[in-house]
């Protein structure tokens, strides 16, 4: 009975889908994540289809009161007015669009159409694999990797990360087109693949990463001559590139924000991020570990390169034999480090980017373990070797299903203890007693959550300040001296704002801390330029630049308050790095000394 269940093609599909299809339903947590309020501000909002379709994922142009987020301190007072973050994906936007025409107060059902599609992902990966000739342990392998791979909870349980989902069926329809024009060379399918593979583009920038698999089949299953794969290569790129051209020319694209990088117009920067996050991202694939610690700390994050680098080019050559042999696992690997390369661009590694390149680099890994566990394809040439293949093989195994059982069962505690209804400690600044009060926060830990508080006020009802006057993140200690009722002078000499790399991620060598992780979210906000005498201009101060290091960090600024310290519709708040929290400063004192994350060694 269970060898006629290994061999069922059709059960081997199936089975896989709707077990993770229920278990994605009793594990969910249905409620919104960060750019799901932005969506449902603009989509409640009676916002049509087609504006819809054309500015739901654009998040520096579509929202009318960004300059207001900025003005009210919302948004970092240092931000420069070129950030621009205006994403095209009409036909993921179309779908949260019609979210909110059928069931706008329903989390439940938004959440829903992610896993639905999720699932659409896995049977059409299925039958890819099946299409391919990976049958019995190998095809059960790769469903059983693919399908419940916990790399996929974000993008599974974030309702505006759908695209990426939705992106991935797209290329997966693509990748069986371009199967059935290898197997009968009819036009049709061909024009099938390039239809399919421009509307993954449209789902997602990271439709992209579909080309990698559709370039690396071309390579590796040679059933067509080479001038007709050269052909259909051609097509493929000639799609890229049209949507590459009508991307730019509607003004598309991220500028002034290290979050994320264009692969083309600022390629030296993209090589230099390319080799650190394309190594993680492959590794944690490979591995099933998560290697949310590298941003955690710069100190690990370089010995987590070179590890990631090392296990992988071992890997490589342990399974040089297999690779050669079998095209399913050339297919897998090639294709799916391939993939990974435009996942690269985004600053903020994670199991979201790894939906697509997941898809080859599984494949890779069910070959692998299939032919190791059932002792058939496995050549190696000598003793030594057959011991190491196997050792690594057995150990793989272990943690990947450690890690994945792992995975699911924090998601599943996840959902049982998860609060609705609260703030993050971080952004939990609301209460009645400050509500229509002028906040100042003299060292907010990160601003990329807070740019989110108006929002999640307004949905949970909380009552929200007038204004917010953000002074600097303080990931250093730093002085403020006072200067009558409305002055403030702050200074380090190190550096206020930690743009630049060098002196802090040289001078803190700590093991692991949350300050890292936080600068990398707040590398969302590009700074403009930073000169003596430069000053900016909030709702309730002009901030003017005093002082500057070499490498153009303020080091000295001065706070000029439109509104006098004594008036007592000030709240002053500061970050304690050691309690995680905010704590009250009842009355500001003439000089101030504030600690830095790590400045104590029981803080963190």
């Amino acid at each position: 009975m269970l060898f006629k269940l290994m061999e069922s093609r059709l059960w081997a599909i199936v089975l896989p889908v709707v077990a993770v299809g229920l278990l994605l339903v009793a594990t969910a947590v249905f409620e919104p994540v960060r750019d799901d309020y932005f969506h449902r501000q603009l989509l409640t909002a009676d916002m049509s289809a087609p504006h819809a379709a054309q500015s739901l994922f654009s998040f520096s142009r579509s929202l009318d009161d960004f300059a207001t987020l900025k003005r009210d301190g919302y948004v970092p007072w240092w931000v420069s007015d070129q950030l621009q973050l205006n994403f095209w994906r009409p036909l993921a936007a179309l779908t949260h669009w019609i979210d909110y025409q059928l069931w706008p107060d329903s989390w439940v059902a938004m959440h829903l159409q992610n896993i639905f599609w999720f699932m659409v992902s896995c049977l059409l990966f299925g039958l890819l694999v099946d299409q391919l000739g990976g049958r019995g342990l190998v095809l059960w392998l790769a469903m059983l990797i693919y399908a419940f791979d916990p790399n996929h909870f974000v993008a599974i349980g974030w309702i505006a990360n759908r695209n990426i989902l939705i992106a991935t069926c797209f290329g997966l329809a693509a990748l069986l087109a371009l199967q059935r024009w290898n197997q009968s060379s009819r036009l049709f399918f061909l024009l099938l693949t390039a239809l399919l593979y421009a509307c993954a583009l449209l789902a997602a920038e990271g439709g992209v990463a579909t080309l990698g698999l559709l370039m690396v089949f071309l390579l590796v299953f040679q059933t067509q001559p080479i001038s007709a794969r050269f052909a259909v290569l051609a097509i493929l790129m000639g799609v890229t590139v049209v949507w590459r051209v009508v991307y730019e020319t509607l003004d598309y694209g991220a500028k002034s924000t290290a979050m994320y990088l264009d692969p083309i117009g600022q390629f030296p920067e993209f090589l230099a991020q390319l080799w650190v996050n394309g190594s993680t991202l492959l590794f944690e694939q490979i591995s099933r570990v998560p290697t949310y610690a590298m941003s955690l700390s710069p100190s690990v994050l370089t010995v987590q390169v070179w590890i990631n680098i090392t296990v992988l080019m071992l890997l490589v050559l342990l399974l040089l034999p297999l690779l050669k042999r079998q095209k399913l696992a050339l297919f897998g690997l090639l294709g799916g480090t391939i993939a990974v390369i435009p996942m690269c661009a985004s600053a903020i590694t994670g199991g979201r980017l790894l939906i697509i390149p997941g898809v080859g680099l599984s494949l890779f890994m069910a070959v692998w373990y299939g032919a190791v566990l059932s002792g058939t394809g496995v050549f190696a040439k000598h003793k030594m070797h057959l011991f190491l293949l196997k050792a690594v093989t057995f150990i793989s195994v272990g943690v990947v299903a450690l890690t994945t059982v792992l995975g699911w069962y924090y998601k599943a505690e996840a959902s049982l203890v998860r609060s609705y209804g609260s703030l993050p400690p971080h952004i939990n600044i609301l209460s009645d007693d400050r509500a229509h009060k002028n906040l100042l926060l003299i060292n907010p830990p990160v601003f990329f959550d807070l740019m989110y508080l108006p929002l999640m006020a307004d949905y949970f009802g909380l009552s929200q300040p007038e204004k917010i006057l953000s002074l600097v993140p303080g990931r250093t200690s730093f002085q403020i001296q006072v200067v009558g009722d409305s002055t403030l002078l702050v200074s380090n000499a190190s550096g206020l704002l930690v743009n630049s790399t060098a002196p802090w991620y040289q001078t803190h060598q700590a093991p692991l801390h949350r300050a890292f992780l936080y600068r990398r979210a707040d590398s969302f906000f590009g700074s403009a330029a930073m000169t003596v005498n430069t000053s900016f201009t909030t709702s309730l101060a002009t901030i003017v630049i005093e002082e500057v290091n070499a490498e153009q960090d303020p080091t000295r600024i001065k706070v000029l308050l439109n509104v006098p310290l004594t008036d007592p519709h000030w709240v002053v708040l500061y970050w304690d790095w050691q309690a995680g929290q905010f704590k009250p400063v009842v009355a500001m004192p003439p000089q101030l000394e504030i600690a830095g994350p790590f400045d104590s060694a029981d803080q963190g």
